[in-house]
Protein backbone atom coordinates (compact mmCIF):
# COMPACT_ATOMS: atom_id res chain seq x y z
CA UNK A 1 0.00 0.00 0.00
CA UNK A 2 0.97 3.64 -0.29
CA UNK A 3 1.10 3.91 3.48
CA UNK A 4 3.42 0.93 3.85
CA UNK A 5 5.72 2.32 1.17
CA UNK A 6 5.90 5.77 2.81
CA UNK A 7 6.47 4.47 6.35
CA UNK A 8 9.16 1.99 5.35
CA UNK A 9 10.98 4.49 3.15
CA UNK A 10 10.90 7.20 5.82
CA UNK A 11 12.26 4.73 8.35
CA UNK A 12 15.10 3.99 5.92
CA UNK A 13 15.64 7.68 5.17
CA UNK A 14 15.88 8.63 8.85
CA UNK A 15 18.75 6.17 9.24
CA UNK A 16 20.42 6.93 5.91
CA UNK A 17 20.14 10.66 5.31
CA UNK A 18 21.12 13.75 7.29
CA UNK A 19 18.63 15.21 9.76
CA UNK A 20 18.26 18.29 7.57
CA UNK A 21 17.46 16.18 4.49
CA UNK A 22 15.05 13.95 6.38
CA UNK A 23 13.10 16.65 8.24
CA UNK A 24 13.20 19.36 5.55
CA UNK A 25 12.81 17.29 2.37
CA UNK A 26 11.86 13.62 2.73
CA UNK A 27 9.21 13.78 5.44
CA UNK A 28 7.48 16.96 4.16
CA UNK A 29 7.34 15.48 0.63
CA UNK A 30 5.21 12.56 1.83
CA UNK A 31 3.11 14.82 4.05
CA UNK A 32 2.27 17.03 1.08
CA UNK A 33 1.68 13.99 -1.12
CA UNK A 34 -1.09 12.57 1.06
CA UNK A 35 -2.64 15.95 1.86
CA UNK A 36 -2.94 17.07 -1.78
CA UNK A 37 -3.09 13.99 -3.99
CA UNK A 38 -6.43 12.65 -2.69
CA UNK A 39 -5.29 9.04 -2.26
CA UNK A 40 -5.60 7.14 1.02
CA UNK A 41 -2.74 5.39 2.83
CA UNK A 42 -4.50 2.03 2.42
CA UNK A 43 -4.75 2.25 -1.36
CA UNK A 44 -2.50 0.24 -3.64
CA UNK A 45 0.63 1.85 -5.08
CA UNK A 46 -0.77 1.03 -8.54
CA UNK A 47 -3.27 3.89 -8.02
CA UNK A 48 -0.36 6.33 -8.15
CA UNK A 49 -0.08 6.47 -11.94
CA UNK A 50 2.08 8.89 -13.99
CA UNK A 51 -1.03 11.00 -14.69
CA UNK A 52 -1.84 11.26 -10.97
CA UNK A 53 1.79 12.04 -10.10
CA UNK A 54 2.03 14.67 -12.84
CA UNK A 55 -1.14 16.41 -11.66
CA UNK A 56 0.14 16.36 -8.09
CA UNK A 57 3.48 17.97 -9.04
CA UNK A 58 1.67 20.64 -11.08
CA UNK A 59 -0.81 21.33 -8.27
CA UNK A 60 2.09 21.97 -5.87
CA UNK A 61 3.15 25.08 -7.75
CA UNK A 62 0.11 27.04 -6.58
CA UNK A 63 0.37 26.83 -2.79
CA UNK A 64 4.15 26.31 -2.88
CA UNK A 65 6.83 27.02 -5.51
CA UNK A 66 8.30 25.42 -8.57
CA UNK A 67 11.41 24.70 -6.53
CA UNK A 68 9.38 22.83 -3.89
CA UNK A 69 7.55 20.88 -6.61
CA UNK A 70 10.82 19.82 -8.19
CA UNK A 71 12.30 18.81 -4.83
CA UNK A 72 9.24 16.67 -4.10
CA UNK A 73 9.49 15.16 -7.58
CA UNK A 74 13.15 14.26 -6.94
CA UNK A 75 12.58 12.90 -3.42
CA UNK A 76 9.46 10.90 -4.26
CA UNK A 77 11.16 9.52 -7.35
CA UNK A 78 14.07 8.35 -5.18
CA UNK A 79 11.59 6.81 -2.74
CA UNK A 80 9.83 4.96 -5.56
CA UNK A 81 13.14 3.61 -6.90
CA UNK A 82 13.92 2.40 -3.37
CA UNK A 83 10.50 0.71 -3.34
CA UNK A 84 11.29 -1.05 -6.62
CA UNK A 85 14.49 -2.46 -5.15
CA UNK A 86 13.16 -3.43 -1.72
CA UNK A 87 9.36 -3.82 -1.92
CA UNK A 88 8.84 -5.08 -5.45
CA UNK A 89 6.85 -1.99 -6.48
CA UNK A 90 5.90 -1.40 -10.15
CA UNK A 91 8.95 -0.80 -12.32
CA UNK A 92 7.48 2.32 -13.94
CA UNK A 93 8.35 5.24 -11.66
CA UNK A 94 5.46 7.75 -11.99
CA UNK A 95 7.53 10.65 -10.67
CA UNK A 96 10.45 10.00 -12.98
CA UNK A 97 8.31 10.55 -16.08
CA UNK A 98 6.73 13.80 -14.85
CA UNK A 99 8.07 17.09 -16.15
CA UNK A 100 10.06 19.50 -14.04
CA UNK A 101 8.32 22.73 -13.10
CA UNK A 102 9.58 26.24 -13.75
CA UNK A 103 12.01 27.20 -11.00
CA UNK A 104 11.19 30.29 -8.97
CA UNK A 105 13.54 29.65 -6.10
CA UNK A 106 14.42 32.65 -4.00
CA UNK A 107 17.95 33.30 -2.81
CA UNK A 108 18.45 32.69 0.89
CA UNK A 109 18.11 35.88 2.88
CA UNK A 110 21.30 36.93 4.65
CA UNK A 111 20.62 39.53 7.35
CA UNK A 112 22.73 42.64 7.88
CA UNK A 113 25.19 42.16 10.71
CA UNK A 114 23.36 44.76 12.81
CA UNK A 115 20.14 42.71 12.57
CA UNK A 116 21.94 39.67 13.95
CA UNK A 117 23.16 41.69 16.93
CA UNK A 118 19.68 43.14 17.44
CA UNK A 119 18.34 39.60 17.70
CA UNK A 120 21.22 38.65 19.96
CA UNK A 121 20.36 41.55 22.29
CA UNK A 122 16.69 40.53 22.21
CA UNK A 123 17.48 37.05 23.53
CA UNK A 124 15.93 36.75 26.98
CA UNK A 125 18.40 34.36 28.65
CA UNK A 126 22.15 33.98 28.64
CA UNK A 127 22.08 30.47 27.18
CA UNK A 128 20.21 31.75 24.13
CA UNK A 129 22.81 34.48 23.64
CA UNK A 130 25.59 31.90 23.87
CA UNK A 131 23.79 29.66 21.40
CA UNK A 132 23.47 32.48 18.86
CA UNK A 133 27.09 33.57 19.28
CA UNK A 134 28.29 29.99 18.84
CA UNK A 135 26.30 29.70 15.60
CA UNK A 136 27.90 32.89 14.35
CA UNK A 137 31.44 31.90 15.33
CA UNK A 138 31.32 28.32 14.03
CA UNK A 139 29.04 28.59 10.97
CA UNK A 140 27.36 25.47 12.34
CA UNK A 141 24.23 23.95 10.86
CA UNK A 142 21.13 24.05 13.05
CA UNK A 143 21.19 20.46 14.28
CA UNK A 144 24.98 20.46 14.79
CA UNK A 145 24.72 22.69 17.85
CA UNK A 146 21.47 21.12 19.06
CA UNK A 147 23.29 17.79 19.34
CA UNK A 148 26.67 19.21 20.46
CA UNK A 149 28.16 17.30 23.42
CA UNK A 150 30.80 18.43 25.87
CA UNK A 151 33.12 15.66 24.71
CA UNK A 152 33.22 17.51 21.38
CA UNK A 153 34.48 20.74 22.95
CA UNK A 154 38.27 20.72 23.37
CA UNK A 155 39.26 23.71 25.47
CA UNK A 156 42.91 22.61 25.67
CA UNK A 157 43.47 22.71 21.92
CA UNK A 158 40.84 25.42 21.38
CA UNK A 159 38.68 23.52 18.94
CA UNK A 160 35.17 22.12 18.56
CA UNK A 161 33.94 19.02 16.75
CA UNK A 162 30.71 19.26 14.76
CA UNK A 163 28.91 16.13 13.60
CA UNK A 164 27.04 15.94 10.32
CA UNK A 165 25.62 13.44 7.84
CA UNK A 166 26.02 15.99 5.06
CA UNK A 167 28.11 13.69 2.90
CA UNK A 168 27.71 11.21 0.10
CA UNK A 169 27.55 8.15 2.36
CA UNK A 170 25.01 9.64 4.79
CA UNK A 171 27.14 8.48 7.73
CA UNK A 172 27.72 10.59 10.85
CA UNK A 173 31.12 12.24 10.60
CA UNK A 174 32.71 14.63 13.05
CA UNK A 175 35.08 17.41 11.98
CA UNK A 176 37.13 19.65 14.22
CA UNK A 177 37.25 23.38 13.62
CA UNK A 178 39.10 26.02 15.58
CA UNK A 179 37.45 28.00 18.35
CA UNK A 180 37.67 31.75 18.20
CA UNK A 181 38.63 33.47 21.44
CA UNK A 182 35.11 34.87 21.89
CA UNK A 183 33.49 31.51 21.21
CA UNK A 184 35.84 29.79 23.64
CA UNK A 185 34.88 32.29 26.36
CA UNK A 186 31.20 31.82 25.56
CA UNK A 187 31.44 28.04 25.83
CA UNK A 188 33.41 28.27 29.08
CA UNK A 189 30.55 30.37 30.47
CA UNK A 190 28.07 27.79 29.22
CA UNK A 191 30.09 25.03 30.88
CA UNK A 192 29.25 26.58 34.26
CA UNK A 193 25.57 26.02 33.45
CA UNK A 194 25.50 22.62 31.71
CA UNK A 195 29.00 21.21 32.25
CA UNK A 196 27.61 18.33 34.32
CA UNK A 197 25.24 17.37 31.52
CA UNK A 198 25.95 15.42 28.35
CA UNK A 199 24.88 18.12 25.93
CA UNK A 200 26.15 21.69 25.70
CA UNK A 201 22.85 23.46 24.96
CA UNK A 202 19.68 22.09 26.56
CA UNK A 203 16.07 22.96 27.17
CA UNK A 204 16.13 24.37 30.69
CA UNK A 205 12.74 22.82 31.50
CA UNK A 206 13.40 19.26 30.29
CA UNK A 207 17.17 19.19 30.56
CA UNK A 208 17.26 17.57 27.12
CA UNK A 209 18.67 18.94 23.86
CA UNK A 210 16.29 20.62 21.45
CA UNK A 211 15.16 18.86 18.29
CA UNK A 212 13.41 21.65 16.40
CA UNK A 213 12.83 24.89 18.34
CA UNK A 214 11.16 26.22 15.23
CA UNK A 215 9.71 29.43 16.65
CA UNK A 216 12.81 30.56 18.55
CA UNK A 217 14.23 32.86 15.88
CA UNK A 218 10.79 33.87 14.65
CA UNK A 219 9.95 35.31 18.07
CA UNK A 220 13.33 36.98 18.52
CA UNK A 221 13.22 38.60 15.07
CA UNK A 222 9.72 39.92 15.78
CA UNK A 223 10.78 41.24 19.18
CA UNK A 224 13.89 42.88 17.71
CA UNK A 225 11.84 44.39 14.86
CA UNK A 226 13.98 42.92 12.06
CA UNK A 227 13.22 40.80 9.02
CA UNK A 228 13.09 37.08 9.86
CA UNK A 229 16.17 34.97 9.25
CA UNK A 230 16.80 31.33 10.14
CA UNK A 231 19.72 29.36 11.55
CA UNK A 232 21.21 28.66 8.14
CA UNK A 233 21.14 32.38 7.36
CA UNK A 234 23.54 32.88 10.27
CA UNK A 235 25.88 30.37 8.62
CA UNK A 236 25.76 32.43 5.44
CA UNK A 237 26.25 35.64 7.42
CA UNK A 238 29.44 34.22 8.93
CA UNK A 239 30.78 33.43 5.47
CA UNK A 240 29.90 36.88 4.15
CA UNK A 241 31.45 38.61 7.17
CA UNK A 242 34.68 36.64 6.81
CA UNK A 243 34.83 37.32 3.07
CA UNK A 244 34.29 41.07 3.51
CA UNK A 245 37.06 41.07 6.11
CA UNK A 246 39.52 39.69 3.58
CA UNK A 247 39.70 36.06 4.73
CA UNK A 248 40.84 33.84 1.82
CA UNK A 249 38.03 31.93 0.16
CA UNK A 250 39.81 28.63 0.76
CA UNK A 251 39.72 29.21 4.53
CA UNK A 252 36.05 30.11 4.43
CA UNK A 253 35.21 26.94 2.51
CA UNK A 254 37.12 24.97 5.11
CA UNK A 255 35.28 26.60 8.00
CA UNK A 256 31.97 25.79 6.30
CA UNK A 257 33.09 22.15 5.91
CA UNK A 258 31.65 21.70 2.45
CA UNK A 259 31.75 18.05 1.36
CA UNK A 260 33.57 18.47 -1.96
CA UNK A 261 36.97 17.22 -3.04
CA UNK A 262 38.47 20.66 -3.49
CA UNK A 263 37.11 22.12 -0.26
CA UNK A 264 37.93 19.00 1.74
CA UNK A 265 41.54 19.18 0.57
CA UNK A 266 41.69 22.85 1.48
CA UNK A 267 40.06 22.06 4.84
CA UNK A 268 42.73 19.54 5.75
CA UNK A 269 45.63 21.78 4.69
CA UNK A 270 44.57 25.14 6.07
CA UNK A 271 42.33 24.62 9.07
CA UNK A 272 42.82 21.42 11.04
CA UNK A 273 46.14 22.38 12.54
CA UNK A 274 45.45 23.55 16.07
CA UNK A 275 47.44 26.75 15.55
CA UNK A 276 46.33 27.23 11.96
CA UNK A 277 44.54 29.81 9.93
CA UNK A 278 41.09 28.78 11.11
CA UNK A 279 41.47 30.33 14.54
CA UNK A 280 43.09 33.46 13.13
CA UNK A 281 40.27 33.82 10.62
CA UNK A 282 37.48 33.26 13.14
CA UNK A 283 39.02 35.67 15.62
CA UNK A 284 38.10 38.58 13.37
CA UNK A 285 34.40 37.92 13.99
CA UNK A 286 32.95 40.42 16.46
CA UNK A 287 31.95 38.95 19.79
Amino acid sequence: SLGEWSLKYLDYSERKHSEKTFFEEKKPAFKRLFSIIGLHHNESVERLTPDVASKYIQDLVGPYTGSTANKDRKNLSAAWNWGIRTLGMPFLNPFQVTEKQVQNKKNRYVPPIEDFWAVYDAAYCEQDKRLLLTYFHTAARKYELFRLKWKDVDFINKRIRLWSRKNRSGEWRGKWIALSLDCEKTLRDQFKLTGRKRYVFVDEQSGLPWEFRKDFLIRLCEFAGVKYFDYHSIRHLTAVTLYKSGVPLADIQAILRHEKATTTDTYLKSLLDEKGKGQKALNILPG
